[in-house]
């Protein structure tokens, strides 16, 4: 007949000790978009230290992000569409017309470098 090794029954058995003021892990959190909603995201554009720059806040309403097509957007690579869904009409009415040139003209390069800064802001990029 072997004898248990009492050591280490007891070290399974006793509690573990966390130390005073340890951080709770991230994935032990409640979810807050459960209780609240998806969160609502204001987005300044441009992103400048210029004090004296124009700048201009776009809302991204948090139920925008969860959408299929958006993702579907992301998938096929059409930024412009995936912007415009994010935005929703007004917000993408409004930042066109911000962002509207001397010539008239909307850039795609314009749109797609806001489109990267927003999501940065909201630390949802592609990573």
């Amino acid at each position: 007949m072997t004898t248990p090794n009492r050591p280490a029954a007891a070290r399974r058995t006793a509690p573990s000790k966390v130390p005073a003021g340890a951080k709770k892990p991230a994935d032990h959190q409640p979810a807050k978009e459960d209780v609240a909603g998806p969160k609502d995201y204001v987005i300044t554009w441009p992103n400048t230290t210029d004090p004296d720059a124009v700048t201009h806040e776009y809302v991204i309403a948090g139920e925008n992000l969860d959408d299929a097509e958006l993702v579907e957007h992301f998938t096929d690579n059409n930024a412009i569409a995936a912007l415009r869904i994010m935005l929703g009409p007004e917000g993408w009415a409004e930042y066109k017309e911000n962002a509207r040139g001397e010539n008239g003209r909307v850039t795609a390069s314009g749109a797609t470098e806001f489109l990267d800064y927003a999501l940065s802001e909201m630390k949802r990029g592609n990573s």
